[in-house]
């Protein structure tokens, strides 16, 4: 093989292996947020938090959130700030027991800035066992505002469940003598 043919072949090759390589890259993150309750606990607020490389624009999401369904269920959703200062929708399907999928968009280009996308409440089930147990985020999937699929990575939540009441702040009673 002739030396410019050699020189050739392997700069096509380091292109084309960082080209498909900065195809692959995540440009944005979504995440689960993390909570603590007892057992019985109502209205747990975990919040699902975008953001985004510079200059990658998130016009649209659709995702799964797994739960535990024996120590959890699922009591409602909102859409967050980040998602609703830019006109978006939220909208929800309860798949199967544990598993919830969401969609947010609308008929326009915004773009969705850093921050809460949605709000996700659930109520400790009684019997829960303490510990922690993991809020699973799969099939995500981000596009811009002319949907072109955007590299999204993802990160897991999680509620732990105290063995107990949790305690709050400590009241102090004082006495007079």
């Amino acid at each position: 093989m002739k030396p410019k043919v050699f020189i050739a072949s392997i700069i096509y090759l380091c292109f084309a292996v960082f080209t498909l390589s900065a195809a692959t890259a995540s440009a944005a993150t979504l995440t689960a947020g993390q909570g603590e309750a007892a057992p019985g606990a109502k209205d747990i607020v975990i919040p699902v938090t975008l953001s985004s490389e510079k200059g990658e624009d998130v016009s649209s999401l659709n995702l799964d959130l797994d739960f535990d369904s024996a120590k959890f269920s699922f009591k409602q959703i909102a859409i967050g700030q980040a998602a609703l200062s830019a006109g978006k929708d939220i909208s929800l399907s309860t798949l199967a027991a544990g598993k919830l999928r969401m969609v947010i968009t609308a008929l326009n280009k915004n773009v969705i800035a850093d921050g809460v996308v949605a709000n996700i409440s659930f109520d400790i089930a009684k019997e829960a066992v303490s510990g922690d147990s993991v809020l699973t985020i799969s099939k995500a999937i981000a596009a811009d505002k002319d949907a072109r699929k955007v590299g999204l990575a993802t990160s897991d939540g999680k509620i732990t469940i105290s063995a107990g009441k949790l305690k709050g702040p400590r009241r102090q009673r004082y006495f007079r003598n």
